[in-house]
C-alpha cells in the first residue's frame, strides 16, 4: 500500500503549478561600464519579478491544493499550441536576450542619449498546427512589410495589427528562405494578441543596437521578455545615481520596446506577491494587462503604458521639491522636461523621428 501511494504521488500529472518566485534587486544582475568603480551604491533597488512555473506530480497537486498562493493549471495551456516545452524554454531565452538590447534603447533614449537599433524584420518562428493549413507563411519567413508598413523590428509588426479593426486581415511581404519576396494575406483568427491573432509567432531578425553606454546583463536562469522594465528602469536608476529609486525598493515587470511603450505580461498577481515579500513598495505594471486583483497590503500597484511614464511615476513627491522630469499624459505622451533631444515622444509614432514606421 505504501509504495503504491508513493508511485501514484511521484506520478506525473496533466497539470503544472504556478507561484511566486523572487524578486531580486535588478543591479545584481545589470551593470554599466562607465568606470572601474562599478555600479553605484544606492539605498533602494528596482527588483526584478519573476514567476516559478513546474510541472506538478501527485505531491504537487496535493501540496498546491492546501496552498491557496500555488495555482494549478493545465501544462498545455501555459504553452503556444503545438509548441514543445523545450522549445518555449529555447524561445523564451531568446525573447529575454532581445529584451535587454531593446530595453537598454528605450532607457538612454529616455535619458536624451541617442543609441541605435536597427533589425531585418520579423522572423516566423511558429506557426499554430491549426492555423497551417490556410496560412500562407512557414517558420524561418521574415516580414519586412505590414499593412504598406516597413517592418525592421517586431514592434512594428505589432503596431501595424494593432491599428487593425476587429476581425481584420493583414497584408505582408514576406523574405522566403531562399531570398525571394512575395505578398501574403493572412486572415484574423479572431483570438489572441499580435500576430498569435493570425495564427504564428515571431522574433526579431538580426536585431542590433548601439549603445553610447555600455550595459551588461547576466540573467541566469531567467528568461522570457517581461523583465525589460525593470531593466530600463535599472540603467536610468543608475545614471542618475540612485534618484528615481530614492531609498525604495521598486518592483517592475512589463514588455519594454524601443520606442519606450510598455508591453503586456503574465502573473501578475504572483509578481505581485513576490515583490511585497521582497520589501517592494511600488510595483509599476503594464496598463495594457491585467491588474493584480487584491494587491498584497502595503504594496502600491501603479499601471503605466511607457517607460517615460514609469519615470514620471517615480519622481512624484521629490524631497528636494523639484518637479518631474518626466509629465506624461494620455495617450501616453510623455515629454522630458529640459532634453531637446527627447522633447516629445508618443508611444507608438515615432516617424518624425524616423525611430520606427
Amino acid at each position: 500500500m505504501t509504495l503504491a501511494a508513493g508511485a501514484v504521488l511521484a506520478a506525473p500529472t496533466p497539470y503544472s503549478a504556478v507561484y511566486p518566485g523572487s524578486a531580486r534587486p535588478t543591479g545584481a544582475v545589470l551593470r554599466l561600464e562607465l568606470h572601474a568603480a562599478g555600479r553605484p551604491d544606492r539605498p533602494g533597488a528596482v527588483l526584478l519579478t519573476t514567476v516559478m512555473t513546474r510541472e506538478a506530480n501527485g505531491l504537487w497537486v496535493l501540496w498546491a491544493l492546501a496552498h491557496p498562493g500555488i495555482d494549478l493549471v493545465r501544462t498545455e495551456t501555459l504553452l503556444p499550441e503545438g509548441m514543445s516545452s523545450d522549445a518555449y524554454l529555447a524561445r523564451s531565452r531568446r525573447l529575454m536576450e532581445a529584451s535587454q538590447k531593446l530595453a537598454s534603447v528605450a532607457a538612454l533614449r529616455a535619458l536624451g542619449f541617442e543609441p541605435t537599433v536597427r533589425g531585418a524584420g520579423a522572423r516566423v518562428s511558429h506557426v499554430f498546427p491549426s492555423a497551417a493549413a490556410a496560412l500562407p507563411l512557414e517558420p524561418g519567413d521574415v516580414i519586412i512589410e505590414a499593412a504598406g508598413r516597413p517592418v525592421e523590428l517586431v514592434e512594428h509588426l505589432e503596431q501595424a495589427i494593432s491599428r487593425l479593426p476587429p476581425g481584420a486581415g493583414l497584408e505582408l511581404l514576406v523574405r522566403r528562405a531562399d531570398g525571394t519576396t512575395d505578398r501574403a494575406w493572412v486572415a484574423s483568427r479572431g483570438a489572441g494578441a499580435g500576430p498569435a491573432r493570425f495564427g504564428f509567432l515571431v522574433e526579431e531578425e538580426d536585431l542590433a543596437v548601439g549603445l553610447p553606454v555600455p550595459v551588461v546583463i547576466e540573467p541566469g536562469a531567467i528568461v522570457g521578455p517581461s523583465a525589460g522594465l525593470a531593466f530600463a528602469l535599472e540603467i536610468v536608476d543608475q545614471l542618475r545615481g540612485g534618484e528615481l529609486t530614492r531609498g525604495r525598493l521598486v518592483a517592475a515587470t512589463g514588455v519594454v520596446y524601443s520606442d519606450g511603450r510598455i508591453g503586456p505580461v503574465g502573473g501578475i498577481g504572483h509578481k505581485a506577491r513576490g515583490a511585497r515579500r521582497a520589501g517592494a513598495v511600488v510595483f509599476l505594471v503594464p496598463r495594457s494587462g491585467s491588474l493584480p486583483r487584491r494587491p498584497p497590503d502595503g504594496l502600491e500597484v501603479v499601471p503605466i503604458s511607457h517607460l517615460g511614464e514609469a519615470i514620471g511615476a517615480l519622481e512624484v513627491g521629490r524631497p528636494d521639491g523639484r518637479p518631474p522630469a518626466f509629465r506624461c499624459g494620455p495617450p501616453a505622451v510623455c515629454y522630458n522636461v529640459g532634453s531637446e533631444s527627447l522633447s516629445a515622444t508618443r508611444a507608438g509614432d515615432r516617424e518624425k523621428r524616423g525611430d520606427a514606421h
